[in-house]
């Protein structure tokens, strides 16, 4: 048990750091760079304020650099900035988490009472009109994400 449950702790960290890794690169690879996600496209037009924003934000700093910094930071809880209401977004990500755990056990619910009586129906139906109708329901619904489920469901 002890082994397996290591072998997950070191999966999890292995994952979180590689969508880590993919976030930070991801950032760097936005259209016209993060100084103009930042400023705007009018605003970085000058040379002068594209230096400055550059040397407040570390970006002129090598990548690996910029990485070991920016990987810190969320590691002490400091995940900077929204770049939309330029609040820290930390509060905000803590001002949803009842929400979003509110949100997932209800999901979980209703995934179980609909999910576990068609699941037998179709185990005892087996071969059936009614086995494939929930096979094609259960994969539909597994196809469409989750994003615009929401939209349709609201």
């Amino acid at each position: 048990m002890a082994r397996f449950l290591a072998v997950r702790m070191i999966t999890a960290l292995i994952t979180i750091l590689g969508v880590a890794t993919i976030v930070f690169v991801m950032m760097r690879l936005i259209p016209g760079g993060i100084v103009e996600a930042l400023t705007g496209p009018a605003a970085a037009q000058s040379p002068e304020n594209v230096a400055r924003i550059r040397a407040e934000h570390g970006l002129d700093k090598p990548l690996i650099v910029q990485y070991g910094i920016w990987l810190g930071n969320a590691l002490r809880g400091d995940f900077g900035v929204s770049l939309g209401t330029r609040s820290p977004v930390l509060p905000e990500i803590i001002r949803r988490t009842g929400l979003t755990i509110e949100l997932s056990v209800l999901a979980t619910i209703v995934s179980v009472v609909v999910g576990v009586p068609a699941g037998m129906l179709a185990a005892l139906r087996g071969n059936s009109g009614v086995d494939a109708t929930v096979r094609v329901i259960a994969l539909i619904g597994l196809s469409i994400p989750e994003f615009v489920l929401g939209t349709l469901l609201i």
